[in-house]
Parts: structure tokens; sequence; C-alpha cells
């Protein structure tokens, strides 16, 4: 940064402070002003192929310095390509494109650079004799002192500058090689028939700096495409590979602000499912889960639905540092889709595994579990234990409150079960009101402590019913499994069933 500040300081200064002690000849008003307004053309329909940049106005700058002398040459470059950086700067923080700072401190650099260069070559130029072999040297001193700064620069970055050289140097320096004599010709012209004839070759640097501009952002936007389209494909094999839906969810947000450029990325499902959150945000390199406060304050620019069963499920919010081009919200509308397909496929599987109501697993899903509970157990001589609980008059108090309130308790007692049991172990929803757990590991002492943890904290809940509060209880029995004296699934389900119908007739 402070390199490229110097360099700006000391071409925006140099050339300008030599115009003012100078006071060189400057062509007419109405001529010079036509002559900038076509410079300031051909500095904005730059030419890229691949790392090489080409400007056609080099030339016409070229031509300014050998005819009107180094003072007047290097001002003009150096305040035409200032002022069309500016241009740049302001546009950028109007469309919110790109980091309008950033643009500044590019074009000073540039208008100090072209003030350097234009400077020297005319001295050159001048000092030589103002021949056509001396516009030669002149053009040479020009690219010379022109790679020079550049070499610095890419030092100073930790470039390789053998690369460099090879890839952006060579190759433009070529086509400058090509395109600076043309200023001699402009010179040779004006000097013998006046600025009317040198408009045709004027009007032809244009034009070829239009074309070429234009295919340089088809290129450029062909690229895009192409490398958003295998980012996109890199996408869909991960999204193939993860299972879980909030995974899913979470890797698409921290995807979507790698493809756009977004200030934030959030997403609010509008479905109740235990194993989603609600509202979360991807912003500052972070993925987090937000309240509904803070989403309210959100500001997006773009919004997309994800749907399950033509229903929609939830929606995506993206805020834009900047706007984007067509091409990259289709981009978006197809990642979308793919993300929609995986989180269904996701949501499906869990649907088929998980209890909707309480987020714990099945008992078709839990039966095939046990079996390999068992398996590993007389595999590894250890002993589980299986607890079964039963909420107590759940049937009370659907008849009496309500099926609503029935469901809370339910969901109430399988947070609890999540909360005092560890992540490994497996828990599932047996049946209406019984819920069942592996304590794998675990003897039956040790289930049996679990269990009255469970129990008690169940019933400090209070619950509102019609005409106050009330508490609920449950009931469970535990069953050890002991790989030495192995039983059947149906008859550790039998046994542990048996002790629980046992236990709640002595409770009556």
């Amino acid at each position: 940064m402070w390199y490229d500040l110097l360099i700006g300081f000391i071409g925006v200064l140099t050339s300008t402070v030599l115009v003012i002690l100078k006071r060189p000849a400057f062509p007419q008003f109405f001529l010079y002003g036509f002559i900038c307004v076509i410079y300031a053309l051909g500095a904005l329909w730059i030419v890229t192929f691949r790392s090489t940049i080409v400007s056609f106005e080099i030339a016409l700058f070229f031509f300014v310095t050998i005819t009107f002398g180094p003072f007047v040459g290097s001002f003009t470059a150096m305040i035409v390509i200032l002022l069309v950086w500016v241009g740049k700067a302001l546009y950028s923080y109007v469309k919110k494109e790109g980091d309008p700072l950033y643009t500044l401190r590019a074009g000073f650099f540039n208008s100090g650079l072209y003030g350097i260069l234009y400077l020297l070559g005319g001295v050159v130029y001048t000092a030589l004799g103002k021949g056509f072999w001396e516009s030669l040297i002149s053009i040479l001193v020009i690219i010379v002192t022109n790679e020079f700064i550049f070499v610095i620069k890419e030092i100073l970055r930790g470039q390789n500058i053998l690369d460099y050289l090879k890839n952006e140097a060579l190759p433009s320096d070529f086509v400058e090689l090509l395109i600076y004599p043309l200023g001699i010709s402009m010179s040779l012209l004006f000097s013998t028939y006046g600025f009317p004839a040198v408009i045709p070759i004027v009007a032809v640097i244009l034009l070829l700096a239009y074309i070429g501009h234009q295919y340089s952002l088809y290129q450029q936007e062909l690229e895009k495409n192409l490398s958003t389209m295998e980012r996109l494909n890199e996408i869909q094999g991960m999204l193939n590979r993860l299972t879980e839906p909030q995974e899913i969810l979470d890797y698409s947000l921290a995807t979507i602000s790698s493809i756009v450029p977004a200030s934030f990325v959030a997403v609010r499902i509008l479905r109740k499912l235990s194993y989603l959150s609600e509202l979360k945000i991807y912003r500052d390199g972070e993925i987090r889960t937000i309240s509904e406060e803070e989403f309210d304050n959100l500001s997006w620019d773009l919004i997309f639905n994800l749907t399950q069963d033509e229903l929609i499920l939830g929606e995506l919010f993206i805020g834009l540092k900047q706007r984007v081009p067509r091409s990259l919200t289709s981009a978006l509308e197809n990642l979308v889709g793919v993300i929609n397909v995986s989180l269904n496929r996701s949501i499906i599987y869990k649907e088929s595994i998980l209890d909707g109501l309480t987020g714990l697993y099945t008992r078709r899903f839990f039966e095939e579990r046990i079996k390999s509970y068992i398996a590993q157990s007389k595999r590894e001589k250890t002993p589980f234990t299986i607890v079964l609980f039963d909420v107590d008059k759940l049937k009370y108090v659907n008849d009496t409150f309500g099926h609503l309130k029935g469901d809370e308790l339910l969901v109430s007692f399988s947070k609890i079960l999540r909360e005092h049991t560890r992540e490994c172990d497996l828990r599932a929803r047996w049946g209406g009101d019984e819920f069942v757990i592996v304590l794998y590991g675990v003897r039956k002492s040790q289930a049996e402590s679990v269990a009255e943890r469970v129990v008690e904290e169940f019933g400090k809940v209070r619950f509102k019913g019609m005409g106050g509060e009330f508490v609920a209880s449950c009931t469970y029995a535990c069953k050890q499994f002991d790989p030495e004296f192995p039983v059947t699934p149906q008859e550790l389900f039998y046994l542990v069933d048996s002790i629980l119908i046992a236990k709640k007739k002595n409770r009556q």
C-alpha cells in the first residue's frame, strides 16, 4: 500500500508542479478537451487476455507527449487516468460493486505511474533530438521503466518475479511495442496535416479498444460461469455425502458466502423440526443461532424458498456487499435447488427413524439397533442396561386438558431425557407414553441412578392447565443385559416391560 501511495505521490506531484513551473503550451481548449475525452474512453476500454492487460490509450498519450512536450504529455496522462479511476470508484460506491477505497488507491498508483512514464519518455525524446529513432528509444524507456516499477511491486508482494516476467510482463510488453508506434504516426500526421488527419487513426484505435474490451468482458464472464459450474459440482458432491439436515444447512450457508459477495446468509425454518434450528446466520466466517429480534434487524437483497412436498419448509436470506450479475443469481437458484433436494432426502431419512413429536428415535429403528448392541456386548463381553419409562396418566391429561397439553408433557420429558443421558446413548419413543434408552457399558445400579435423576427432574416441571398448574410424573424399569447369560431382543423387552407393569401396579 505504501509503495502504491509513493508512486502515486511522485507521479501526480511531479507532473503537476512541472506544469505550474514550466508553463508549457497546451493545445487549444476545445481540442484538448476532445483529446482528453477520447483518451478517457481508451483508458476505460482495456483489453485482457489471460493475465495480459492491454490498453490502446498508451498510443494516444505517447502522441501528446512527443507532439506537445513531456510536461503536457505526463500531466495529461496523469489527470485523465486519475479522473477515470475516480469515476470507477464513484460507480462502485453507488452500485455497491467492489471496494471504492481500493479502487481509489489503484487509480492513484496508476495515475502517478503514467505521470512518471510519459515524463521520462518525453524528456528522453526531447533530449536526444526528436527524431524517429529517438521516439523508438523513448518507447523502450517507457516500457523498461514501467516493468522496473512493477517488478519492485511484485517483490514487495512476495510474488515470483520469473513467473511475473514470463506470464504478464513479456506478453504485455510485446503488444505495447506494436501499439506505441501508432502514436508516432499520429504525431507525423498532426504536424503535417493537422488534427483532422489524426481522427481516422483515433477512431480505429477506439474501435479496436471497444471490440477488444467487449470480447474481454465476454471471456471473463465465460470463465466465471465455468468456475461457478465447477464449484457447484463440488458442492453437490459434498451435499450428497452429508446425511444430517442441520449439517446440510450449515454447509449451505457457508458455501453460498463463498460463491457470492455476501455480508451474511441466514436461514429461517418455518416447520417445527426438533433436529433443525429455527434461525441461523453465517457472517464474518462463523455460523451461529440468532434470535427473532436480531433476525428482524437484518436487511437482505435476495430471498429463496426451501420447499418440501410443495410446501415452504424455510427461507434463505442473502445480504449482498455489492450487486451481482444475473448469471450469478441464476447459479444461486440452481444451488438452492441442489440444497433443497439434499435437504429433502436427509429429512425423509431422518423422519423415517425419528419420532416427529419428540425428535427421539422411533421404535422400529430402536428394535434394529438393539440387535447390534447385543452383538457388540457379546463380542466385547460388556454389559448394558435398558431402561423403560412410562409417563403417568397421559390419557387423563389428554382427556382433561387436551392432546396439545399431552404433547407438551411428552416433549418436555424427551428434552429432560436428552439432557441427562449421554450423546452416545440410544434413546427412543417406544409407544404413546413410553420411552426407552440403552446405556451401553452401564450396569443396572448406575442406570437406576440415571433414571431416578430423569424422574426427579421431570417432576419439577410445572405445566399450566385449566384453573392452575399441575405436575406430572413417570415410572421406570431397568433390566441389565449380561453377555454371559444372553437373551433375545424380544425376551429383553418382555422382561423390562414386565418389571414396569409390576411397578405401576404397586404404585396404584
